[in-house]
């Protein structure tokens, strides 16, 4: 079980995202209708502190969206594609998101076709979408150039961009992602940018202060929360995975140290009551080495039918964990194996002392005792 856990680890943490979560900082801007009251004043927020936040000593670039990925599933809608009649299968529900010009550069998702956003993108030029691979999948040909409309609210995509992993790590896309530019939304709401990205060329928190002075200096009353990297955003993805994996590991060394005080109890007493036994063929001419395949013959056959009943036992229960598992058979003959060799060493080298002891039988001392 232990084995299936921390395969799963390994497995979650070699999915591709669909970004580069590496040196990337976040944070939570609420913005107060009181203070920004229309998209205009909003959209200058975004444009003074995602000026201010980019001119600080190794950031890279920085934008603003929606969500960032895996902090809420929410806010998606069915999308009516031109020349394509609208489904009743559920595959035209997209994710919804408006972003800054260069949000998407900052976390790295890349450009597959067309063009990205830019600041000639504002709410006086037509609308304009970027859609995901999976979206683009929907359109009878190149997506670049066609219409796409939400409602009454109809927009040209410009670009084609990859796929994000959006609803968790270890879950299968069943939606792709329309963006929208930031300076496009007409109204103030739902679907209003807050999360805040800053591409760093080394590590993004050392950035954290004077991220906060410059988004105050903009704004002093500016509410500021969640300040952490990406890489725990998504990390928090499976850290449920880890708990587990950790309570996996403990209980697991406990039964190593079980198994090995069982096995040196055990052969202890073995030992000991055929010590007689171990004289008398010491004095009919039997070498150590002897007494010693004698021993750890008797000892291997246990430790083999202990090994065998273990591995029928692991083999019903990981069925069970199916649920918790990815990436893995529950019935993983890599996991199984490894399991069995650490269980078989940590049960030799617990036999090493009484097989150890009965080489050090004095026969005329046994003898001379009866």
């Amino acid at each position: 079980s232990t084995g299936l856990m921390v395969r799963t680890v390994i497995n979650l943490q070699a999915v591709d995202p669909g970004f580069r979560m590496d040196n990337v900082l976040t944070a939570n801007l609420w913005i107060s209708p009181a203070d920004y009251p229309t998209p205009e004043r909003q959209n200058e927020f975004y444009r003074e502190v995602l000026e201010r936040v980019s001119h600080l000593p190794g950031v890279v670039s920085a934008g603003f969206t929606t969500f960032l990925p895996y902090t809420t599933l929410i806010g998606a809608a069915p999308v009516s594609i031109e020349g394509r009649p609208n489904s009743s299968d559920g595959s035209d529900i997209v994710i919804m998101r408006y972003v800054t010009s260069d949000f998407l550069k900052t976390i790295a998702v890349p450009l597959v076709h067309g063009r990205g956003f830019s600041d000639r993108d504002t709410g006086k030029q037509p609308a304009v979408a970027l859609v995901s691979e999976r979206v683009a999948a929907l359109f009878d040909g190149n997506p670049v150039g066609r219409k796409i409309a939400f409602g009454p609210m109809s927009l040209t995509v410009v670009g084609v961009v990859g796929d994000i992993k959006g609803e968790g790590l270890e879950t299968p896309n069943t939606r792709g992602t329309v963006y929208m530019p930031a300076a496009q939304l007409g109204q103030i709401g739902f679907f209003t940018p807050r999360d805040l990205a800053i591409r760093t060329i080394s590590n993004p928190t050392a950035i954290a202060a004077a991220m906060q002075q410059e988004i105050w200096a903009v704004n002093p009353n500016q509410t500021i929360a969640n300040i952490r990297t990406l890489e725990s955003v998504v990390e928090g993805q499976i850290s449920d995975r880890k708990v587990q994996t950790g309570l996996f590991t403990a209980f697991a060394g406990l039964a190593l140290f079980m198994t090995a005080l069982g096995v040196y109890g055990l052969l202890s007493f073995v030992v000991t009551s055929r010590i007689r036994e171990l004289g008398v063929r010491m004095a009919m001419g039997a070498q150590r080495r002897d007494l010693v395949s004698l021993i750890a013959g008797d000892s291997a056959v246990w430790v083999i039918c202990g090994l065998g009943g273990g591995l029928a036992l692991a083999a019903l229960v990981s069925r069970s964990m199916r649920t918790i598992i990815y990436g893995v058979e529950p019935l993983d003959w890599l996991s199984l194996l490894a399991s069995t060799c650490v269980l078989g060493a940590v049960a030799c080298i617990a036999a090493l002392r009484p097989v150890w002891r009965a080489t050090r039988v004095e026969p005329m001392a046994v003898l001379r005792v009866d």
